[in-house]
């Protein structure tokens, strides 16, 4: 809750803003900003920490967002040690990336009025399949574990990368299976790999 210029007047002095996606700063309450926050981003609230120093605040976001995972001020100084912020390395930036182009795609979608079909054929949107899925392992996994509105059978693979690596690998040598990875472009970016799916002969789905 601040004033939208003072705040990224900050962000802009100390070298950071970049490093935020769909930054919200006003005076309006915190629980409809989140809410529309998270949808926005596509994240599950379960996926996402919110962190603030009044109470008030934090049962405000609490209601707005069932699920959501709630911290006050404190635990700043313990974030880096807890194992709910232990990820994959991502020294690239590749993510934040992501969420630039999601980013600049809402802002664009909102200025479209509403008409979401005339805008997504302005997109110029662009879909490939890669079949080499074995240069891909480790992001095939990630999809496979992580995706869950388009994993459709909910069928995971090992937590241990190792294991499921191997399980993966089984799969991909089946010559009964047909896999690929989706990768999606559109006028704002390469999204890379968005989807896996693995087929069976004779029409069964995995």
């Amino acid at each position: 809750k601040n004033d939208e210029e003072t705040i990224f007047d900050i962000l802009k002095s100390k070298d950071i803003l970049d490093y935020f996606i769909f930054p919200s700063v006003s005076w309006e309450s915190k629980g409809p900003r989140l809410a529309a926050l998270i949808d926005a981003v596509q994240l599950r609230p379960s996926t996402v920490m919110f962190i603030d120093d009044h109470a008030a605040n934090r049962a405000e976001a609490e209601m707005a967002v069932p699920g959501l995972q709630i911290e006050d001020q404190l635990f700043i100084s313990s974030i880096l040690s807890d194992p709910r912020f232990i990820g994959r390395s991502d020294e690239n930036f590749t993510r934040l990336a992501q969420y630039k182009l999601l980013e600049a795609r809402k802002r664009d979608e909102s200025v479209a009025g509403g008409d979401n079909v005339e805008f997504l054929r302005g997109c110029d949107i662009r879909v490939y399949v890669e079949y080499d899925v074995v240069t891909h392992l480790d992001r095939a996994i990630e999809l496979i574990n992580r995706t869950n509105q388009l994993n459709f059978t909910k069928n995971r693979l090992p937590e241990n990368l190792v294991e499921a690596q191997n399980e993966l690998l089984a799969c991909l040598n089946d010559h009964f299976r047909q896999c690929g990875l989706v990768r999606v472009l559109d006028k704002y970016g390469d999204y890379g790999f968005v989807g896996f799916f693995m087929v069976k002969n004779y029409g069964e789905v995995d």
